[in-house]
């Protein structure tokens, strides 16, 4: 069941691609025997927790794992969060992070998942060519 759009393909939270298999929501186990790393397609304002969890249980599974945006630059994500008063979320400054490279120079084929993490970073990559080139070569290779 797709929960989500990216440009003009259905996204779904789970992602499997040669064993591997990424979850948001926390779940993750790692079946991969080629040393492909993941990828994480992210961008300024993403939510902090949302990059840096995966980010680090990969880290832990034993991959190396890129970042990449939509230019490579120290990328400053947020974090969302409830304070008495307010009739919706307030958003903070969260964690700084180098991106590794940028979308436009990602050949999809170098990596074995990917994992786009929320916040208001989607809001914008969702129309960026490059990150919908990354994600639909992937797509295609979980089919």
């Amino acid at each position: 069941m797709a929960l989500g759009r990216f440009g003009e393909m259905d996204v779904d939270p789970i992602n499997v691609a040669e064993g591997l298999l990424v979850r948001i929501d926390g779940a993750l186990t790692c079946d991969n025997t080629d040393g492909a790393p993941p990828l994480i397609v992210t961008g300024d304002a993403a939510e902090s927790l949302e990059v840096m969890y995966p980010y680090q249980r990969l880290r832990e599974e034993g991959y190396d794992v890129d970042i990449a945006a939509p230019s490579r630059k120290t990328l400053r994500f947020v974090v969302h969060d409830f304070e008495p008063g307010y009739d919706t979320y307030t958003e903070k400054p969260g964690h700084r992070w180098n991106a590794d490279v940028a979308l436009a120079d990602v050949d999809p084929a170098d990596y074995v998942a990917i994992v786009v993490p929320g916040g208001r970073a989607p809001e914008y990559l969702r129309n960026n060519a490059d990150a919908q080139r990354i994600v639909q070569v992937i797509g295609d290779d979980l089919e």
